[in-house]
This record gives structure tokens, sequence and C-alpha cells, in this order.
């Protein structure tokens, strides 16, 4: 229901768009798209396209999209969410970074872009325990070849950091897939 409440807002934009509401915003509230009943909602609507706010939060977030790299095929669905639909069912061990990596990435042997075929090509061809000596385990490969993710995940809190101060107290949060398992167990 929310996904189809966004494709109608965003046909309302475009409608508003095309009818040169970014340029001239009066304009467009006289030309009401089909699909809105009273004049009011649309010149709500036109007001809110056309404010400096919601301009600056769509340039920010067009921005935003354009650095993504690796976007996910998940919608919002967070990673840690997708682990736990994908665990084992019988052992409800959860599955390594690098499947999470491919199911997050690409489904149906459809990438969502180059750069997340290549990253998963990389993550293929680097050896666990092998002659590389930071390639130790499957979180090393991951981190090496894709970079560290944020340090916030959410449903665990921040992660904990290096820090040289002694006083700061860091966050017991898992590092890896086995220990997000045995964490929610002990829950």
């Amino acid at each position: 229901m929310n996904k189809s409440y966004r494709e109608f807002r965003h046909k309302l934009f475009k409608h508003f768009e095309e009818v040169g509401g970014k340029s001239n915003p009066e304009e467009a509230k006289k030309k009401i798209h089909e699909k809105v009943f009273k004049q009011s909602d649309w010149d709500y609507l036109c007001d809110q396209f056309s404010s400096k706010e919601y301009l600056d939060m769509s340039e920010r977030n067009k921005k935003n999209r354009a650095e993504n790299d690796k976007p996910s095929l998940q919608g919002s669905k967070s990673i840690i969410a997708l682990a736990y639909d994908k665990r084992d069912p019988v052992t409800e061990k959860l599955p390594g970074r690098i499947s999470l990596y491919h199911d997050f990435s690409g489904k149906r042997k459809q990438w969502v872009n180059e750069n997340a075929e290549n990253a998963y090509v990389q993550l293929q061809s680097v050896p666990a325990n092998g002659s590389e000596p930071k390639a130790k385990n499957e979180d090393d490969i991951v981190d090496k070849v894709l970079g560290k993710w944020s340090r916030y995940l959410k449903g665990w809190g921040q992660l904990s950091k290096k820090n040289t101060n002694e006083s700061s107290q860091k966050a017991s949060v898992p590092s890896s897939s086995t220990d997000v398992h045995e964490t929610l167990h002990k829950q």
C-alpha cells in the first residue's frame, strides 16, 4: 500500500513538472491532475511541490542516489531483516555476508548495475584463509572488497569504535553473522 501511495505521489509530481510547476506553480494550480478531485487538494500539493524545503530535499536525495554506486534491490528492507529471512530453517544459522550481498544487490541473475556485479565477482575471487594475510574470514573479505559499512547498524545501534580514550564505553554489538545469531538467541 505504501508503494502504491509513493507511486501515485510520483505521478502527481510528474504532472506538476509537465505543466510547468517548477517555473510557474500558479499556472500548475490551474491544470489539476485528473485523479485529484478537489482543487484545494491540488493547490496544497502544488504548494508543497514548489516549497523550498521540498525542492532542497529533492535535490539532496537525487545527489545521494547518484553517489550510491551499489544500490539495493530490497527496497527499505534492512540487511539484518534479509539475513533473518534467509536463515537456515533447521539450524537457524544466518547466511554469510557474501551471500547476503548477492541477495541484496542481485536478483535472479540480474544485477542492479555493473558495479554491484563486479564487486560480487571480486568477493568470489578473494580466497578465505588464503595467501592474503588480511583476508582471514568472510567478514574480512567483505570489508576489504566493499569497504567498511556504516558504524550504525539498524536494530543493533552504534558499533564500537577503536578509541584511545579509555573512559569511553563501547557498544556491545555483534560484528559478524555468527555473533548476530548468538545475540538473537540470548534475547
